[in-house]
């Protein structure tokens, strides 16, 4: 079984990827920190997916080079925020495998994690795209309820849109709930029941 380091400081994160990949015949091993990182690495780690912010002192590219030093064999995915201003052929060129950017779509996840685990011509030991129902796809959407960053349990969206009565409040009566006076125009009468008031300029022949 294929071992994967999921070195991401986001607990939500985590959870996501653990959820992406659930039904894939592999073994995650969350950690939090580079120590941590650095401490469950060996030569059993088949794929190091790394957060690339996730030292406070290195760079995501001088971690990933460091590691290739040690284990030839790794293979390492940078996860990225849309923050991180580094080129993907940079990234290339120095120590990483592949990249994606969070938020991810779910399914181009799993085959970029299948790519890095057997390969563009093997396909076999994992099933890239009928892994997942349609409804349990951990796209780009449900991860902006997760509000990446954030570690609290998502919230659902209520969808009774009778939770909140709505009044058929007239314009006038609101500005009447202000305390504003509004002066009368010279000519004409203002009508408020149309959004926005006009002003009826008919003269009054009585004046």
């Amino acid at each position: 079984m294929h071992k994967i380091l999921v070195a991401d400081d986001s607990t939500t994160i985590q959870k996501v990827i653990k959820m992406t990949l659930d039904d894939l015949d592999v073994d995650l091993f969350p950690v939090l920190s580079e120590n941590e990182m650095m401490e469950k690495m060996n030569d059993n780690v088949d794929l190091l997916l790394l957060d690339y912010g996730l030292s406070a002192t290195k760079s995501g590219i001088e971690i990933a080079t460091k590691l290739h030093s040690q284990f030839e064999n790794l293979k390492i995915v940078a996860l990225m925020s849309t923050f991180d201003q580094v080129e993907r052929p940079e990234l290339l060129e120095n120590g990483f495998n592949e990249s994606v950017t969070k938020p991810f779509d779910s399914r181009s996840f799993i085959e970029v994690v299948s790519k890095m685990l057997v390969g563009d011509d093997d396909t076999s030991e994992i099933e890239v795209t009928t892994i997942l129902e349609e409804d349990e796809v951990v796209d780009s959407t449900e991860l902006d309820q997760w509000q990446v960053g954030n570690d609290q349990e998502p919230v659902e969206k209520s969808s009774d849109t009778n939770s909140i009565p709505i009044q058929d409040v007239s314009l006038e009566s609101v500005i009447d709930d202000w305390g504003v006076e509004i002066p009368a125009p010279v000519h004409g009468v203002v009508n408020f029941s149309v959004v926005p008031p006009v002003v009826d300029e008919t003269v009054d022949e009585t004046v």
